[in-house]
């Protein structure tokens, strides 16, 4: 195969419901619901048959019926390019949305298009997703997210203790109970069981207000956590400014956000850990760029689950701190496999983007078949 790709002539969408694991959860809105996960797989195919593929995941199957309107309005635009197009393909991307607008449901479907042209413009080439991004490291270092807030002490710390056997030193831990001293007091049961080289991180889901979330860093910092995530609604830029000022656990948000002035806002206002959730941004070059635009203010960007994509483009961050998260509830959707020792993974330099879906796995837990996405276009 050439490196300059052939042009994309079908893109096809794919349900599929992933079991986690965990018990049925409950939404920030109060909502209780599966905790299945929800993906719509995007698949790419060209001239000579060569694939592609990303994932947009959802809270609710539901939300996959939105996802796929996006990307049925988008794949036509898609189909007749080159993988190869790259910045000039999502530009052109989003001028089509320039009536509907570019955030919300457009923002998705940009995103899964992005994704899966880029994992098919890499597999081509023969590089992975680090390497075209320029590479700086080959090991990152690693914390997994688990701890549920409805997940018993004492199961609580029996997870913990097993992430940290499993050779992760990080754990990020949800908070938000009703009774703040009931929060402190599981966030101290975790600190305690764990070794003293291991780290802590709390996420409270933007459940408080701003005089409940600086009670609740006072309360932390004894504990000594990384980083405090979400305390506030994701709007509340004011709020953020005044917590970063005044609260002794550093602040992480940003997950919910869609636009770069967004992002530029909480740089401005000294939120030291930016949060990128790769299908709101754009994919994986609009992550990059944001990543340069922490960067210049001296925060620090993360990457928000999508693990098998992140650690690739995690190699590739030139910032003074890199952290990779790992959420394992993915893992049954692909083949590869994560090597995390002391503290560190190890990435793949294998060719793609890292998201390597296994068949097998696509076929047990699918809930509809391949569909063109373009056809109706």
């Amino acid at each position: 195969m050439t490196d300059q790709g052939s042009e994309i002539t079908r893109v096809d969408g794919r349900r599929v419901a992933l079991p986690t694991g965990l018990k049925d959860i409950r939404l920030p809105n109060g909502q209780r619901v599966p905790a299945n996960l929800n993906v719509l797989l995007v698949r790419l195919t060209d001239e000579d048959g060569a694939t592609g593929c990303s994932m947009l995941w959802a809270q609710q199957e539901r939300q996959l019926s939105l996802f796929e309107c996006g990307l049925r309005y988008l794949a036509p635009y898609v189909r007749g390019k080159r993988p190869q197009e790259g910045a000039a393909r999502q530009s052109f991307l989003r001028r089509q949305l320039g009536f509907v607008g570019s955030e919300g449901i457009a923002a998705f479907a940009v995103s899964g298009l992005e994704m899966a042209a880029e994992d098919l413009r890499c597999r081509r080439q023969g590089i992975s997703l680090a390497t075209a991004f320029g590479k700086t490291s080959d090991r990152i270092r690693a914390y997994q997210t688990g701890l549920m807030l409805e997940t018993p002490e004492d199961d609580l710390v029996a997870e913990a203790k097993a992430i940290y056997a499993s050779g992760v030193k990080a754990v990020k831990m949800i908070v938000g109970k009703p009774d703040l001293a009931e929060d402190v007091e599981r966030v101290r049961l975790v600190k305690e069981a764990l070794p003293p080289d291991a780290t802590l991180m709390a996420d409270a889901l933007q459940r408080w207000d701003y005089r409940t979330a600086l009670r609740a860093a006072e309360r932390f910092a004894e504990f000594e956590p990384a980083w405090l995530e979400d305390p506030l609604d994701h709007r509340d830029v004011a709020g953020y400014r005044r917590l970063a000022a005044r609260s002794p656990v550093p602040i992480a948000t940003g997950e919910s956000l869609y636009r770069a002035d967004d992002f530029r806002a909480l740089v401005d206002a000294g939120v030291p850990y930016l949060v990128g959730e790769l299908e709101r941004v754009g994919g994986f070059r609009q992550w990059m760029r944001l990543a340069d635009l922490a960067a210049s203010g001296s925060s620090v960007f993360l990457p928000h689950i999508y693990p098998h994509v992140s650690a690739q483009l995690a190699a590739a961050l030139d910032q003074r701190e890199v952290w990779w998260e790992y959420v394992p509830w993915f893992d049954g959707l692909v083949r590869q496999k994560f090597d995390v020792r002391d503290g560190y993974l190890t990435v793949s330099d294998l060719p793609g983007s890292g998201f390597d879906p296994d068949p097998e796995a696509i076929e047990r837990f699918s809930r509809t078949e391949w569909t063109d996405l373009a056809a109706s276009g």
